[in-house]
């Protein structure tokens, strides 16, 4: 199986029958680029799974937090 070949996301998500997920493992086991990628989608996974869904993002605050840096010069506090 070639890196190409590798079905990282589906292997992620568990979606992979048995003979699928040990062709990726074996894959995994010698390619560490792969592993690299794998590390980081399940890093980006848990940030995603971490966030509140349906919270809606504080526009206000952040329109505010804009227009004082635009008033302020740089460097001053």
């Amino acid at each position: 199986m070639t890196c190409a070949e590798v079905r990282l996301d589906e292997y992620l998500d568990d979606e992979l029958d048995l003979a699928g997920r040990a062709g990726v493992e074996a894959h995994l086991s010698g390619c560490g680029a792969c592993r690299s990628e794998l590390e980081r989608s399940r890093k980006l996974e848990k940030v995603l799974r971490s966030i509140p869904s349906g919270a809606p993002p504080d526009v206000d605050r952040f329109v505010e937090t804009v227009r004082l840096r635009s008033i302020t010069p740089s460097g001053c506090s």
